[in-house]
């Protein structure tokens, strides 16, 4: 009782405090004090209204005028957040609370979930309302319908997760653990998980994990590294670097338009990066905290930013411009390159086909309906390798080169009938080729014609539209252990209304 009645003096001495405009560090815009403890977890429920948690409670602090909106402070700790909408869901201590900041001037929870774990520091949200995953236990999650508030479902995971992320549609599930390693899942509305892939990365205390809002990549830190993963496949797009000295990366968040990525980390020296995601490019550093960051946060409208930490403050950052986009491939030259095993290359394939919706989804179309043709067509090309004539040959040997990992899908197939010792050699003399030009098999399994179908699952997904729905239906009618039928039925599951 003597504790809330404290808290609550506090934070109503803190309400009347003069908004702070002096000794602000470069670049800052202003000062938000809080003074109930670390700043624990931040995020914007509006471009000039902000949530903020700290180690002990909670408010929701109008930015313009550096003032809670609140007389006293609500709940209890606040270890994470995640917005689904208006509706803002907060890990605390044994609890996942969600309320409605927008709605209620409070910001009392409207509705509370017990959890085993004694803090609940990890939760994953889904933007689109589809899922919210929580902790509950060292090693088990807890999938949330948020719409009904029922629990749909549990997980148990490889690991004690640090943190986890789901894509906008909630259809993909990473966790990143404590041993240093980052799984990616499909998740099913009944908690079943999926193994996609597996990426070992350093072992740290705490980490950060989040997908860009389209779910192209995901963005994890790995000690001084944040690390940028092609979502599908899990390999590298881009690697961040600290700079000499600087402490562990603590937090993460994408601008809402997917285009800059912030980081916060550990002392001696805190400091906010900002990195175009394309290039890599470091366009802004911010130094003012004077102990560990644990949160970031950009606004909407992408023009400011917070950061808050252990030194109970929150500083309002101007956030730097991005710079321009790349210019989008063909979509002939990006149905091409769909399947493609560098990361950077099937980001701006995947982007380009999106970029133009109609094209981009007709392109789809033709290839899964060509599909079969084109299966045919390169094994055609492998039984012509033992051709009498030596341009029928030559021609099957540079289809073979150009079709890359598609030529091995076929070559590899258990079912090829065996050519001669010289059309084997030739064989293996293409496979060689492949592998010199960096087109090595991966280990995962996944590469060729069905790595390119499933990223056009995912196009289609981008793409939302009645069309796109409707080869997502044919797709899922094909076998049922195919990994493509597969994908696109957990597609249809979220598919948005379309339009």
């Amino acid at each position: 009782m003597r504790l809330t009645a404290g808290l609550g003096l506090l934070a109503a001495a803190t309400a009347v405090a003069a908004p702070q405009k002096d000794d602000l560090p470069p670049g800052a815009l202003g000062r938000l004090t809080p003074g109930i403890g670390d700043v624990t977890a931040l995020a914007y429920v509006g471009d000039h209204m902000l949530f903020v948690g700290t180690g002990a409670a909670w408010n929701t602090w109008d930015v313009r005028k550096r003032q809670p909106r609140q007389d006293r402070p609500a709940g209890g700790a606040a270890y994470v957040v995640g917005r689904d909408a208006d509706r803002l869901f907060v890990g605390s201590a044994h609890k996942l609370h969600l309320i409605k900041p927008i709605e209620s001037a409070m910001v009392e929870p409207a509705r509370s979930w017990d959890s085993a774990a004694e803090q609940v520091g990890v939760l994953a949200v889904a933007p689109g309302g589809a899922r919210a995953v929580y902790l509950n236990g060292d090693q088990k999650l807890t999938i949330l319908d948020p719409k009904s508030g029922r629990t749909t479902g549990t997980a148990e995971v490889t690991g004690r997760p640090l943190a986890a992320a789901l894509t906008a549609n909630g259809r993909l599930l990473a966790v990143v653990t404590r041993e240093g390693a980052v799984r990616a899942y499909g998740l099913t509305g009944t908690g079943a998980l999926d193994a996609r892939w597996v990426k070992r990365v350093a072992r740290s205390d705490r980490a950060s994990i989040q997908f860009s809002p389209d779910g192209r990549l995901l963005a994890v830190s790995a000690a001084g590294r944040v690390l940028l993963l092609e979502t599908i496949t899990g390999r590298p797009f881009a690697t961040l670097e600290r700079k000499f000295g600087e402490g562990d990366v603590r937090a993460l968040s994408f601008s809402s338009d997917g285009r800059l990525i912030a980081a916060g980390n550990a002392g001696p020296e805190p400091v906010v990066r900002v990195w175009s995601v394309e290039g890599g490019h470091e366009l802004a550093s911010y130094l003012g905290h004077r102990r560990d960051l644990n949160a970031v946060a950009f606004a909407p409208d992408g023009k400011t930013m917070a950061s808050g930490g252990s030194d109970a403050n929150v500083l309002l950052w101007t956030v730097p411009a991005a710079p321009p986009p790349a210019k989008p491939m063909a979509v002939a030259d990006a149905w091409e390159a769909l399947d493609a095993l560098d990361g950077a290359t099937a980001y701006h394939a995947t982007g380009s086909l999106v970029a133009d919706r109609a094209a981009g989804g007709a392109a789809v179309r033709a290839g899964f309906a060509g599909r079969a043709e084109a299966k045919a067509r390169v094994k055609r090309w492998v039984a012509e390798l033992d051709h009498d004539e030596f341009r029928v040959r030559e021609a099957a040997r540079r289809g073979l080169i150009k079709a890359g990992l598609r030529a091995a899908e076929a070559i590899n197939d258990p079912a090829r009938k065996r050519l001669g010792p010289e059309g084997e050699e030739r064989v293996r003399q293409i496979l060689e080729t492949l592998e010199q030009q960096g087109l090595r098999v991966p280990e995962s399994g996944l590469y060729g014609e069905q790595l390119r179908m499933v990223r056009a699952v995912r196009v289609l997904e981008m793409v939302g539209t009645k069309e796109a729905r409707t080869v997502l239906e044919q797709m899922a009618r094909g076998p049922a252990d195919d990994r493509v039928t597969k994908e696109a039925k957990a597609a249809l599951e979220v598919f948005p209304e379309t339009r």
